[in-house]
């Protein structure tokens, strides 16, 4: 008895899954087929693109080979529903460029396909510098940034750095987007590419712990929100335990970093970030623009001095 009342427990779930799934499915068409007669409906600027997604159990049966249980394409698919409607009563545009997002999907991102296509493409075979991750210009291991400031630069503290877009022209308005615009869904796109940067660290990082670099003291007040801790929030929910997150460190009052040239920069920092709780043994810092390093220097001499045996630091954009 007990192992068939499993059986139909687990009958009647799945069933209500399935249910559930073609209920959001018809609201969703029926919500395309309304925006496509609304005569606020908006038209792609390329006439043979379809102007919606295409019919939403089309895509739901599709997501259940990716997600693999009717529980995660439910979720996968309500969210890019969700972010669908929002962007529909009140659009944004393309973080990127700006125009309109007709899917789920770019909607979900906050980015058009193109934009994403060339977010990622930048990231694809570049020689980076063995220390601050940047691009290589040259055939040496460091950049001329680092070779100059040598590994005083970083104070030791630092093992490695990851930066993966520049912070120029269209990746300048990504970050804007999400940093000053707010967009949520910038946001999703931005903290999807953060894991796949620790493969640059090797097998030291397998284990590690995600430090998001702590906010101005008032900032969440001020504004309601810190761009990289709703980054470290979107990795941690998302990575249903794979990617942990450690807010072990806080951040004193001091002046602000811009305007300010390396030395200066190091010096504002001295001693204002501080350890706030035990530290991970392996710590990766997120940080979203990285110009001098002086941030993730001083947030690393914290987690050391608490006692963190292994720093990495891996940065939206380089400037």
């Amino acid at each position: 008895m007990p192992c068939l009342a499993r059986c139909q427990a687990g009958f009647w779930g799945r069933y209500f899954g399935l249910v559930l799934a073609f209920g959001l499915g018809a609201f969703y068409c029926a919500m395309c087929k309304a925006i496509e007669n609304s005569p606020f409906a908006i038209t792609p600027k390329n006439p043979q693109k379809p102007a919606y997604s295409p019919p939403f159990l089309i895509l739901f049966a599709g997501t259940i080979t990716k997600r693999g249980s009717f529980t995660g394409s439910i979720a996968y698919m309500l969210s890019r529903t969700l972010f669908y409607l929002r962007e529909y009563f009140f659009p944004s545009g393309c973080g990127g460029c700006g125009r309109a997002l007709f899917n789920g999907e770019d909607a979900y991102y906050g980015l058009c396909v193109e934009c994403r296509t060339f977010v990622d493409t930048a990231l694809a075979g570049e020689r980076r510098c063995q220390t601050c991750g940047k691009p290589l210009v040259c055939e040496s291991g460091d950049c001329l940034s680092c070779r100059d400031s040598g590994t005083e630069g970083y104070s030791g503290c630092l093992v490695k750095i990851r930066a993966l877009f520049p912070y120029i022209g269209k990746f300048k308005a990504i970050l804007g987007a999400y940093k000053f615009g707010k967009s949520l869904g910038v946001g999703n796109f931005l903290a999807e590419r953060l894991p796949p940067a620790l493969d640059e660290f090797g097998p030291a990082a397998e284990d590690a712990v995600w430090v998001p670099v702590p906010p101005r003291p008032g900032k969440i007040k001020k504004q309601g929100w810190d761009q990289i801790e709703r980054l470290a929030g979107l990795l941690e929910t998302a990575g249903h335990g794979r990617w942990p997150v450690c807010r072990c460190l806080k951040r004193l009052q001091s002046r602000s970093q811009k305007g300010l040239n390396r030395e200066d920069r190091g010096s504002n920092l001295e001693g204002r970030i501080v350890r706030a709780r035990q530290p991970p043994k392996t710590a990766v810092l997120i940080d979203d623009v990285i110009t001098t390093g002086a941030t993730l220097n001083a947030c690393a001499k914290a987690l050391i001095e608490g006692g963190a045996e292994r720093v990495y630091g891996v940065c939206l954009f380089y400037d």
